[in-house]
């Protein structure tokens, strides 16, 4: 009997993402029911998925069923825009969608586009938020003390890894710098796509051309000699407003520039312009202000309007999303499918599993994976395990990058825990895995939130470790029995650490991990959800 065929937009793996694994456990199962195209966009090269074949979303030009995956992330942009096209169901991950939108200004919007857009979905408070944000800088500079000058020194040139032997791009303000007496002419050879105005400023000599589209010209500029030669170049574009459909990049780029030379005493010397530079004569501080900006603007203001009102169907992980969804676009067909997982177990026992990894088998040994971000409250968990470590042979592994949110080295570092904090930086999920059965407990919390159900928390609870968790509406659907829900408040700390204490008991924890094991058999197991997702499918595309 020949299946129903299915387009399925996501990120995939090797890209680092929870929704590319994700994607790829649910792709296992649902191609059970269907005959699927997953289609990505063109930035990366896809793992193989056996029987799923795997296209440019361009090549989408069919009228099949499709479902999109949308998270909190700059991934998903190719599946907004084709969304805007062509609805679709979406599962959605994420109830705060900052990212994708705020992203799309380097990709296709204009700043004026995005911040119209902020105001049709939150209003005239969020709108100068963000326009506060887009004058706020996020980096203090402070100078570094004086050294010697080198050479040559470039200011706002970019390579292209396909054509950095070739030439280099300019900002549209650009300069260069040759710190040599008594050059008498440089001279260089440009190139623009685009119609443009240019004016180079050669220490005191100044020229004006017009470069039509698609021209190149070489230029020779006559210098008085003097201590050092700067070159300063400034590109402007009449017509940027067109342009710009036809190139995202057209707003900050100006011009290619290549073969620059200079002459001392009648004798030419190049200017070595694919070499690496990276003089830096400051101190780059982050702006806390821009930070905590930032972290508002984030979680106050979900831009998520757009994208609820433009799907035939959404699919979430928990009532509290589905609520939020509802609310918003209260005649969609919505249903709850709990997030899906495996029931893994390895084939060592944890002992062979911690020798394997050089973890003592006789210590408590306490996990958080996933992105490193001030919202995990590992701030917090640090705090409660500094106390619980001075009574307890312990152990706190962190798996994951981390953003510019938190400083986890400076922070380890502050509470002296530099001997019993152990960070291991971005793992694969197979590597992972094997430190989450190792481990006694996981902690996994978060504040503020994106409204997600967390796949880590899935996955820690699908190998039967307990897990200590945010106390948070899109969390109520996991029982008690097997985890430990924290309020945010004056007592998180003091609440983390007594969950921490009542776990150092062997019997608490293995009757947790039977019971953390029986409720994802009960309610997440892959070929349960593969069925509800074919059911809901078939519903919403007959109607």
């Amino acid at each position: 009997m020949l299946k129903p065929k299915l387009n399925y937009f996501s990120p995939l793996p090797p890209l680092r993402s929870g929704i590319s694994d994700y994607s790829e456990e649910l792709l296992k199962e649902l191609k059970k029911h269907f005959e699927i195209t997953a289609f990505i966009d063109n930035t990366f090269k896809p793992n193989k998925i056996e029987d799923i074949k795997i296209k440019n979303y361009n090549d989408c030009k069919n009228n099949y069923p499709t479902i999109h995956n949308i998270g909190n992330s700059a991934l998903h942009i190719y599946s907004y825009k084709k969304l805007e096209k062509d609805p679709g169901i979406i599962i959605l991950h994420d109830s705060i969608l900052h990212s994708p939108n705020f992203e799309r200004i380097q990709e296709d919007w204009s700043r004026l586009f995005f911040l119209k857009e902020v105001l049709t979905n939150h209003g005239p408070r969020a709108l100068f938020d963000y326009i506060k944000f887009f004058l706020t800088k996020p980096y203090l500079k402070k100078r570094k003390k004086r050294e010697k000058r080198p050479l040559f020194e470039i200011k706002r040139f970019h390579q292209i890894e396909k054509d950095k032997d070739k030439f280099r791009w300019t900002n549209k303000k650009s300069s260069f710098m040759i710190n040599k007496e008594n050059i008498e002419e440089i001279s260089m050879e440009i190139y623009t796509e685009y119609f443009c105005k240019i004016n180079l400023i050669a220490n005191n000599k100044s020229i004006n051309l017009k470069l039509k589209s698609n021209e190149s010209k070489n230029i020779k500029i006559k210098l008085n000699p003097s201590k050092k030669l700067k070159v300063k170049i400034n590109v402007y574009k009449p017509l940027s407003f067109l342009s710009t459909i036809r190139d995202p990049h057209f707003r900050k780029m100006g011009i290619k520039i290549f073969n620059i030379k200079y002459k001392i005493n009648n004798k030419n010397f190049y200017f070595p312009l694919f070499k690496e530079y990276n003089h830096n004569y400051f101190n780059y501080i982050p702006n806390k202000k821009f930070l905590q900006i930032k972290e508002k603007i984030m979680f106050s203001y979900p831009l998520n309007k757009r994208i609820i009102l433009s799907a035939k169907g959404i699919i979430t992980h928990s009532q509290h999303l589905k609520n939020i969804v509802k609310n918003i676009n209260p005649n969609i067909s919505t249903k709850v499918i709990p997030h899906g997982a495996y029931l893994n177990q390895p084939k060592l026992p944890k002992n062979k599993i911690r020798k394997k990894l050089n973890l003592d088998k006789g210590q408590f040994i306490i996990c958080s994976f996933g992105k490193i971000q001030k919202h995990k409250r590992l701030e917090q968990a640090l705090k409660a395990f500094k106390e619980f470590s001075k009574k307890t042979n312990s152990i706190y592994i962190i798996i994951g990058e981390s953003d510019d949110s938190i400083n986890i080295n400076n922070l380890i570092k502050k509470l002296d825990l530099e001997e019993k904090v152990k960070i291991t930086d971005y793992l694969t999920f197979k590597e992972v895995f094997e430190y989450i059965y190792a481990s006694d407990v996981c902690i996994n919390m978060r504040w503020p939130t994106t409204g997600a159900t967390s796949g880590s928390l899935i996955k820690s609870l699908a190998v039967g470790t307990p897990c200590i968790i945010s106390d948070l509406p899109e969390n109520k659907e996991f029982p008690n029995n097997c985890t430990f829900k924290i309020k945010k408040g004056d007592n998180e700390i003091n609440n983390i650490l007594e969950a921490l204490n009542e776990l150092k008991v062997k019997n608490t924890r293995e009757t947790m991990s039977n019971n953390a094991i029986r409720y994802i058999k009960e309610n997440h197991l892959w070929k349960d959800k593969a069925k509800e997702f074919k059911n809901f499918i078939m519903e919403v595309y007959q109607k």
